[in-house]
């Protein structure tokens, strides 16, 4: 799709974060074709919100977008992040952050890529240590993140900084990054990844070994898809989990 504007959003790329969400979401004993169509109707209705808000700006810049989806997720709707229940399971399903409006920054970073592509804007997800941010060209060609790149802290309502915000961001948040940082786009597997390994840490901190043991599983499913990574430490766990889990049934 486009990287501005507020046309439409051509191959519909945010299809696959959607399925893929919602495939995560099994791990909860979700979803059913009820919360398909959910997720599905509350992403056109958030898209809608903030399209209706920029009727009078059909040429609206990235920046000018992003401060619209901005006005109708945090402001209007009260999207935020759940800094009280942080590892709540909860907030990795995305049915979940759509009904309680809050969420972990992946989670609420896939919401807002999926409103931003149904609105013709490109916004990547990118991994940076111990978080999760969004980055958007600046179609007007300012930017500054030095290649015409802003960055978007969506567990902090949306803040746009530059590349130096983020240094000082990451800085506060306990790295001290030498030199220049890198920023890495995460692609959809990398990020359901992510997702997972967050998961089953949430999962294994709680002793939840049937829940811990089917998002293990996916992740391994996830990673033996992604070339250059190893699976044999999740195989495993795996194993040793199942092993544990018989040896508790068979002797209590």
């Amino acid at each position: 799709g486009d990287e501005g504007g507020t046309g439409g959003s051509g191959a519909r790329g945010e299809e696959s974060l959607e399925q893929g969400a919602l495939i995560i979401c099994e791990v909860g004993g979700r979803p059913c074709e009820e919360d398909r169509q959910y997720v599905s109707d509350e992403l056109d209705s958030i898209a809608r919100r903030v399209r209706e808000s920029l009727a009078d700006n059909l040429a609206a810049s990235s920046m000018q977008v992003v401060a619209a989806i901005n006005r109708v997720m945090f402001d209007e709707l009260g999207f935020k992040g759940n800094e009280g229940e942080y590892y709540d399971p909860r907030n990795s399903f995305v049915t979940e952050v759509l009904r309680r409006r809050m969420g972990i920054p992946i989670t609420l970073a896939l919401v807002y890529v999926c409103v931003a592509e149904r609105l013709g804007l490109r916004v990547q997800g990118v991994n940076a240590p111990s978080h999760f941010l969004l980055r958007v060209r600046d179609t007007m060609g300012g930017g500054t993140g030095g290649d015409g790149h802003y960055f978007i802290d969506v567990f902090n309502k949306g803040k746009v900084m530059s590349l130096d915000g983020v240094q000082v961001l990451l800085t506060a948040l306990g790295w001290a990054p030498f030199g220049r940082i890198q920023l890495p786009e995460c692609p959809p597997r990398s990020l359901f990844a992510r997702m997972l390994r967050n998961l089953t840490a949430v999962y294994q901190a709680a002793g939840q070994t049937s829940s811990f043991i089917l998002c293990l599983s996916q992740l391994l499913e996830v990673v033996r898809a992604t070339d250059g990574e190893s699976v044999e430490h999740y195989e495993q766990q795996i194993d040793e989990y199942r092993w544990t889990s018989s040896a508790r049934i068979l002797n209590p």
